[in-house]
C-alpha cells in the first residue's frame, strides 16, 4: 500500500481478469500469533478452469533476492508489520476432495518462504508446511518473476487487526514480516492497521477492544471487556485457512462487517465451506446461509455447516437458509443426509426461519416427505422455493408432500416450478389452495405437460384457481398451454380481486390466448395489474380453433352454435363465459340458449359465493346462443326502421371491452412494456381489434410508439369510439403520406363498407383487421335485421331455410358447414366470401332521385377515369343517401359493358329501388336470361320472385336449394289461382342422376304443398298468363308477404313485357306497327272493325294483317307461319281468339321499345349535348350519311352506350332498308325532355 498506486494498477487489473475468465483464486494464510510473527503461506493460489494455459501466461523463474525497492522498505518500517512470504502460486488445477491430480499437478512447485530471520522458512523445511503434494513438487518454477516487497498495513483496516503505535511497539513480532510478490497483485486484500482511530459500531458487528485497541469481529459487545484474539470467528477462520493453505475470502461475513453469508456464485468448494464452518463455534449471530450456485459443495462440507448451524448463534436469528442447486453431482445417498440434516435444522433448532431455499436440490422422494412435514411444522417459515426437486409425478408420495404444504399455516411464497406434474397432481395443488389464506405468491413453472387429449395439464389447475382466496402473485410460465388455457385461465380469475401479477412466458398463447389475458386485464372485476408474456406470441390458434371446431369465445359476438364437451376445462370455461354474458347483458338463461340438447339431465347452473359458475364436469351438451333478446332491449329507442350504424354503435357500446379509469394504466402500461418487442405488439395490437373499444385520447397515447402508428391506425381504427370524424382524427397522426396511403390500401374494404346499404358480395380476408371488422359487423347486422323479420311476421325466403341474410357462404374456398352463417364463430385467418342481401326496404316515404340529379351521377360515372370497379365501390359508398325508380335502376346498369360489373351494381343497388313492383322494367334490361339468373342466385329466387309480372320468363329451379323450391312452390300456387293448365308450360323435371322426366300428365299436385316437394333435381317451366287471367290479389298477398313491400293499386303498376323474351317475328310486328301507330290499341281497332265484337281469330288477323295494314315484312313461303307465331303470342290461353286487353301486350312491348329510344337520348344528350347532330356526327364515323345495323353496333359500344341498341336500330329505320339516314335519325328529336 505504500507503493505508487499507478504502478500496481496494472498487476490488479490482470489478476481481476484471470479471476473473471474462469479462475478460482486460493491461497492460504494464517493470523497472527502473539509475540510470534504471522506468515501467510500459499499453497494452491490459483485454480483456473482454463488450465494451463493460463497459469503458464504468469509462470516464469522466481527471482530470490528482493529488489532494493523492497528492502529498503522492510528497514524502513519500524512498527511491526504483517509480512507475507515471497508468494507467487503454483500453477495447477487441483481436485478439491480427493487430492487427485488436476491439470496442473505436474508443474514443478517453488519455494515460496521469506529467507528473513524469524520467519517460518528458518526453522521449517518446506515438506512440514506444504503438505505431501506440494512437498514433491520442490524446486519448481516459479509464476511470477517480479522480486517480492514488503506489504505495508495501511491496506488492512477493513481486517479489523489496527494496533496503536504503543501496542505495536510493545509487540513487535506481532503481525509482522514482509511478504512475496503475489501479495502485491491481491486487488481483494485489505490492510490490517489503520492509521486511523475506528468507529464505534452497532452490537452484533465489529467492535473496538478497549484492552488491545484492536477492531474484533463477530464480538458480541461494545467495549469493556477483553477478549482473547486467538477465539474471534476471523481467526479462527483464518487459522483453519492456514492449516489447510486456503487463501481467505473477503466476504463481508468473514471480516465480521455482516452477520450474513452471502455466498452465492462464489464457486466454493468444500474445503472452502468447510474454513468458513470453523467460525460457526464462536460466532454469536447468524442471520443468513446463502449458498446459491455453489455446485461443487457436497455432504462433506454441508453437513457439518448444517450441524453447526444448530448451535445457539443460528437460533432465533437466522432467517434465510439457501442451497439453490447445490449438490448437483452428489449421489443419492449424500443428498439424502443433508436434506435430513435440513429437516432436523428446522424442525427443532432454527425457529426463526422465514426462507427456505432447496431448488435444484435432487431429492428422493423420502426426503421429500420430511422435509414437506418438517415444513409444515415450522411455526414461522413463510418462503420455501422447492423448484426442481424431482417432486413429480414419478415420485410415490408428491400428493402426500403437496397437501402438506398447503397445510402451513405461514407460508407466504411457494415455488414448486421445474416439477412434472400429471393433472391429478394439479388437481390435487388447486383444491389444496382453496384452504389457503396466507399463501400470497405460488410458482408452478414449467410443471406441465401434454396429456393424452393434447391440451396442457395445468387446465385443470388453472379452473380451481376461482376458489383461491389469498394468491396476489403466480407463476404460470412454460405450461404449455394455448389459448384454451388462457380461456380457463380468463374464467377462473374474471372476480378474482387479489391476483395481481401473472407469469405467463414461454406458453403459446397467440393471439386468441393474447386476448383472453388482455380482457381479464381490462374488466374492472379483476385485480390483475400486470402480466408477463416473453414468447407468448407463438403459436397457431387457427389449427387450436379448428380442432374446437371453430368454438372460439367473442366478447362482441359471442353467439353461434356450441357442441361442448363438459368434460374438458376449455369447454367449461366457454360455457361460464356465456353465462358471464348473460348476466352481463341481463339476459334471462333460456333468452339466450335455443335448442338444448343435453346426453344428462341438465339444468342451468347457478353462481356461487367465488363469482364463478358450478357447470358441470361430465356429459355432453348441443345449444344455439343469441344475445338477440338483449339486443332488443338495449334497442328499444331505435325505431325497426332506424339506421344500422345505430345499432352497431349501440352493440358495440354493450359488448366490447372499454377499460375503466382504474383499468387504463394497466392496459397502457402493458402496451408500453411491450415496445421494441415487434412479435408482442404485433399480437397485442391484433387482440386488442377484437375485443376492445379505445378512445382517442387512448389512441394517440398508444402512437407514442412512431414505428407502430400505421399497425395501430389499421387494426384499432375499426374499434375507435365517435365513429368517421373520429376516425379522421386518428389519421391525422400519420407521419407521412406514404404511411397514410398504405394504411388507406389496407382498409379499403372497411373505409368503403356502407353500412346503412350491406347489400353485396363480400370476400374478406380474416387475418386483415379490417376485413374481419366488416364480417363482424354484417354478421350482427344479419341477427339483427333477422330479429326484425321475426318480429314483423315476414316468411322465411333465405337460402338454406333458417332465416338469414346471408347467402352462398364460403370459407377458404369451400362450402360453409353451417345451415347459417350465425352458426359460424369467425376464424383468425381465412377468406371469407360470401352474398348479403338485406331485409330492409325504402320506407313508404322514399322519392326516387330527381332527373337532374341522377343525370348528373351518369354522366360523372361515364367521364370517369377510374376502373369501372371503382366506380362501382363509390356509388355503393353514396348509395344510402338517395333511391332510385325500377328506370333509373335500368340505366344505372347501361352505362357498364362488362356483366360482372354490371351485376355488381345491379345487386348493390336493386333494394334501394322504390318501386320493387316494377321490377320487370328492369329486368327486361338483361336480354341473356341466364346473366339474370346469377342474379338472382345472388339476391334470392324466393325473395326476388317477380310476384307482380312473372308472365313470358323461363324459370329453371334447383330443388336442392331452399329457397328456389320456395319459389317454385310460389309460382306453382299463383298458376292454380290463376290457370295452371294454360299457364305453365314446356315444364321438365331432371332427376339428380340426368334422368330427364317429360311432365306431359302434367306437375304433380303434391308439389302444391312446399314439404311434399322433390329435395332435389332441377325443373324448367315456362310461365304465360293472359291479361283476363291475371290475379292481382294473389300476387300483392305473395309479394308482401314474402317481401315486406307495399303494393300499390294495380293501375300504378306498370305491365311490361321484354323484347328478348319475345319471338323475333313478334319483334318485327311490333316494330312495324309502332312505326304507324301512337297508340297500339288503334290497330286493334281497325283489325277488328267498326261493328267488330271485340275479338280478334286467326283469320281476321290475317286479313287484316296483310289487307288493310298491308304488312309485307312476313312476305315469303313461310309467312302463315310466322303470323300465326304472332297470333299465338297475343293468345297465351290458347282460346283461338285475342280479346283487347290481351292486345295490350304490345303496348307493353311498345314502352320497353320506347324507354329503350329515350334512354339512347339522354345518353347522347348527356354525353354530346343538346345538339343531336353533334352525336350523330359521332356515330356516322364513315361519313357517308347513313349508318348500317353492324356499323350502329359498333359505334354505339364505342361511344358507351350499353344499352338494347338493336330495338333502337330497328326503330329507327322505318323503311326498312337495312340503314339508318340522317332523316330518320332526326326522329329521336321528340324524344328529348
Amino acid at each position: 500500500s505504500q507503493e505508487d498506486p499507478a504502478q500496481r494498477r496494472p498487476v490488479l487489473k490482470g489478476l481481476k481478469q484471470s479471476r473473471s475468465a474462469g479462475g478460482v483464486w486460493y491461497a492460504h494464510s494464517m493470523g497472527a500469533r502473539a509475540n510470534t510473527p504471522a506468515a501467510v503461506i500459499a499453497g494452491d493460489a490459483w485454480k483456473l478452469r482454463s488450465s494451463r494455459s493460463l497459469c503458464s501466461r504468469a509462470g516464469s523463474r522466481f527471482g530470490e533476492q528482493q529488489s532494493p525497492v523492497a528492502a529498503g522498505r522492510d528497514e524502513a518500517v519500524s512498527s511491526p508489520s504483517l509480512s507475507f512470504p515471497s508468494l507467487t502460486a503454483t500453477a495447477r488445477m487441483r481436485r478439491e476432495q480427493k487430492g487427485s491430480p488436476g491439470c496442473c499437478d505436474n508443474l514443478p512447485s517453488v519455494d515460496l518462504f521469506d529467507s528473513r530471520p524469524g520467519s517460518r522458512s528458518d526453522s521449517r523445511p518446506a515438506s512440514t508446511w506444504m503438505g505431501s503434494r506440494a512437498a514433491s513438487r520442490a524446486g519448481t518454477a516459479s509464476l511470477a518473476n517480479t522480486a517480492p516487497g514488503p506489504l505495508s498495513l495501511d491496506g488492512f483496516k477493513d481486517w479489523g487487526f489496527a494496533d496503536s503505535p504503543k501496542t505495536q511497539a510493545a509487540k513487535p513480532g506481532l503481525l509482522s514480516h514482509g511478504h512475496g510478490g503475489l501479495a502485491s497483485s491481491m486487488p481483494n486484500l485489505p490492510s490490517m492497521v489503520s492509521p486511523k482511530k475506528p468507529r464505534p459500531s452497532k452490537k452484533g458487528t465489529a467492535q473496538v477492544h478497549e484492552k488491545l485497541k484492536v477492531i474484533v469481529p463477530h464480538s458480541d459487545g461494545v467495549g469493556g471487556h477483553s477478549v482473547k484474539l486467538a477465539n474471534a470467528p476471523t481467526h479462527r477462520y483464518l487459522r483453519a485457512c492456514d492449516s489447510k493453505y486456503i487463501l481467505p475470502s473477503l466476504m463481508p461475513f468473514v471480516t465480521g462487517h455482516s452477520q450474513r453469508l452471502q455466498a452465492s456464485g462464489q464457486g466454493m468448494g468444500d474445503e472452502d465451506l468447510l474454513m468458513v464452518s470453523e467460525m460457526f463455534r464462536t460466532l454469536k449471530v447468524v442471520q443468513e446461509v446463502d449458498l446459491d450456485c455453489n455446485t461443487m459443495l457436497t455432504e462433506r462440507s454441508l453437513v457439518p455447516l448444517l450441524q453447526n448451524l444448530q448451535k445457539p448463534c443460528a437460533d432465533r436469528h437466522l432467517r434465510v437458509l439457501s442451497l439453490k442447486r447445490c449438490l448437483k453431482k452428489e449421489p443419492p445417498d449424500g443428498v439424502a443426509n443433508v436434506v435430513g440434516c435440513v429437516v432436523q435444522l428446522i424442525s427443532s433448532k432454527v425457529q426463526g426461519l422465514v426462507s427456505l431455499d432447496l431448488s435444484g436440490v435432487p431429492m428422493g422422494p423420502t426426503s421429500h416427505l420430511n422435509l414437506c412435514q418438517a415444513i409444515r411444522e415450522h411455526p414461522r417459515l413463510k418462503s420455501v422455493n422447492l423448484a426442481d426437486v424431482k417432486m413429480g409425478f414419478d415420485s410415490p408420495k408428491v400428493k402426500e408432500c403437496i397437501d402438506l404444504l398447503l397445510r402451513a399455516g405461514t407460508l407466504e411464497s411457494l415455488d414448486l416450478g421445474w416439477n412434472p406434474f400429471d393433472e391429478e397432481i394439479f388437481e390435487r395443488l388447486g383444491e389444496g389452495l382453496c384452504n389457503m389464506e396466507t399463501l400470497k405468491s405460488l410458482g408452478v413453472s414449467h410443471c406441465a405437460c401434454k396429456t393424452k387429449s393434447g391440451i396442457s395439464s395445468a387446465e385443470r389447475f388453472l379452473e380451481l384457481l376461482a376458489n383461491d382466496k389469498s394468491l396476489t402473485n403466480l407463476d404460470l410460465s412454460m405450461n404449455r398451454f394455448d389459448f384454451r388455457g388462457a380461456l380457463v385461465l380468463e374464467a377462473a380469475l374474471e372476480h378474482n380481486a387479489r391476483v395481481s401479477f401473472l407469469n405467463l412466458s414461454g406458453n403459446p398463447l397467440s393471439v386468441l390466448g393474447f386476448r383472453s389475458i388482455l380482457r381479464l386485464l381490462a374488466i374492472d372485476t379483476s385485480g390483475l395489474q400486470y402480466f408477463d408474456a416473453v414468447d407468448c406470441a407463438l403459436g397457431n390458434s387457427q389449427h387450436g380453433a379448428l380442432e374446437e371446431n371453430g368454438m372460439v369465445f367473442s366478447e362482441v359476438n359471442p353467439g353461434g352454435r356450441y357442441e361442448l364437451n363438459l368434460c374438458k376445462p376449455y369447454h367449461r370455461a366457454l360455457l361460464r363465459k356465456l353465462y358471464g354474458c348473460c348476466e352481463r347483458f341481463g339476459m334471462q338463461v333460456h333468452e339466450a340458449f335455443l335448442d338444448l340438447w343435453s346426453s344428462q339431465g341438465f339444468s342451468h347452473p347457478g353462481k356461487a359465493a367465488n363469482g364463478a359458475y358450478a357447470v358441470p364436469t361430465e356429459g355432453e351438451l348441443k345449444f344455439n346462443f343469441t344475445v338477440e333478446a338483449a339486443m332488443e332491449k338495449k334497442m328499444k329507442s331505435i325505431k325497426t326502421n332506424g339506421g344500422f350504424a345505430s345499432v352497431l354503435e349501440a352493440h358495440f357500446e354493450l359488448t366490447r371491452v372499454k377499460p375503466s379509469l382504474r383499468k387504463q394504466v394497466p392496459v397502457l402500461a402493458q402496451w408500453k412494456q411491450s415496445e421494441g418487442k415487434t412479435l408482442e405488439q404485433m399480437t397485442i395490437l391484433e387482440a386488442l381489434s377484437k375485443d376492445f373499444m379505445f378512445t382517442l385520447p387512448q389512441f394517440i397515447s398508444m402512437c407514442r410508439s412512431k414505428s407502430m402508428i400505421n399497425e395501430l391506425a389499421w387494426r384499432l381504427l375499426p374499434n375507435l369510439k365517435g365513429g368517421k370524424p373520429f376516425r379522421f382524427l386518428a389519421l391525422l397522426k400519420m407521419p407521412t403520406l406514404g404511411e397514410y396511403l398504405r394504411f388507406m390500401k389496407r382498409s379499403e374494404k372497411l373505409l368503403m363498407f356502407n353500412v346503412e346499404n350491406p347489400t353485396g358480395h363480400y370476400k374478406l380476408d380474416l387475418s386483415n383487421c379490417c376485413d374481419f371488422s366488416v364480417a363482424e359487423q354484417l354478421m350482427l347486422l344479419d341477427r339483427w335485421e333477422c330479429q326484425l323479420a321475426e318480429r314483423s311476421k315476414l316468411e322465411n325466403a333465405s337460402q338454406n331455410g333458417i332465416r338469414s341474410c346471408a347467402r352462398n357462404e364460403f370459407y377458404g374456398g369451400r362450402k360453409l358447414e353451417v345451415r347459417t352463417i350465425a352458426e359460424f364463430m369467425l376464424p383468425e385467418t381465412g377468406d371469407l366470401e360470401f352474398d348479403y342481401v338485406s331485409f330492409k326496404k325504402p320506407p313508404s316515404s322514399a322519392k326516387a332521385l330527381d332527373k337532374v340529379a341522377f343525370d348528373q351521377i351518369l354522366l360523372t360515372l361515364q367521364q370517369a377515369q377510374c376502373s369501372p370497379q371503382e366506380s362501382v365501390r363509390s356509388v355503393k359508398n353514396i348509395s344510402h343517401h338517395w333511391y332510385l325508380s325500377a328506370v333509373q335502376l335500368r340505366a344505372l346498369t347501361g352505362i357498364f359493358k362488362d356483366a360482372e360489373i354490371r351485376g355488381d351494381i345491379f345487386v348493390d343497388m336493386a333494394l334501394r329501388v322504390i318501386d320493387q313492383h316494377n321490377e320487370k322494367v328492369y329486368r327486361a334490361r338483361f336480354a341473356d336470361q341466364e346473366e339474370f339468373r346469377r342474379l338472382l342466385h345472388r339476391l334470392g329466387h324466393a325473395a326476388f320472385f317477380p310476384f307482380m309480372q312473372p308472365e313470358e320468363t323461363h324459370f329453371v329451379f334447383d330443388f336442392s336449394v331452399y329457397d328456389q323450391r320456395l319459389a317454385c312452390n310460389v309460382l306453382l300456387q299463383l298458376a292454380q289461382a290463376e290457370n295452371i293448365r294454360r299457364n305453365l308450360r314446356d315444364a321438365v323435371f331432371t332427376k339428380p342422376d340426368g334422368t330427364v322426366v317429360d311432365m306431359i300428365a302434367g306437375i304433380p299436385m303434391t308439389w302444391q304443398r312446399l314439404e311434399h316437394m322433390e329435395k332435389s333435381g332441377t325443373f324448367e317451366v315456362y310461365y304465360t298468363c293472359s291479361a283476363d287471367d291475371r290475379n292481382y290479389r294473389v300476387r300483392k298477398t305473395f309479394m308482401e308477404q314474402y317481401t315486406g313491400a307495399t303494393v300499390p293499386p294495380e293501375n300504378e303498376i306498370k305491365y311490361w313485357s321484354s323484347i328478348s323474351s319475345c319471338h323475333e317475328d313478334v319483334v318485327e310486328f311490333v316494330e312495324f306497327l309502332n312505326s304507324r301507330f301512337k297508340d297500339v290499341s288503334k290497330s286493334f281497332t281497325i283489325i277488328d272493325g267498326p261493328d267488330g265484337n271485340g275479338l280478334i281469330n286467326l283469320g281476321e288477323f290475317t286479313e287484316g294483317l296483310l289487307q288493310t295494314l298491308k304488312f309485307k315484312k312476313f312476305a315469303g313461303e313461310d309467312e302463315d307461319a310466322r303470323i300465326r307465331n304472332v297470333f299465338r303470342f297475343l293468345d297465351p290461353g290458347g282460346e283461338g281468339t285475342v280479346s283487347k286487353s290481351e292486345w295490350q301486350v304490345l303496348d307493353q312491348l311498345f314502352c320497353e321499345i320506347h324507354l329503350c329510344v329515350k334512354e339512347f337520348v339522354q345518353f347522347c344528350v348527356r354525353t354530346f349535348g343538346p345538339d343531336l347532330d353533334d352525336a350523330w356526327q359521332a356515330l356516322d364515323a364513315s361519313g357517308d350519311g347513313e349508318i348500317d345495323e353492324m356499323e350502329w353496333l359498333q359505334a354505339c359500344e364505342t361511344l358507351g352506350f350499353f344499352g338494347p341498341a338493336r330495338p333502337i336500330f330497328s326503330y329507327l329505320d322505318k323503311d326498312d332498308e337495312g340503314s339508318v339516314s340522317r332523316n330518320e335519325f332526326e326522329v329521336l328529336k321528340e324524344y328529348m325532355d
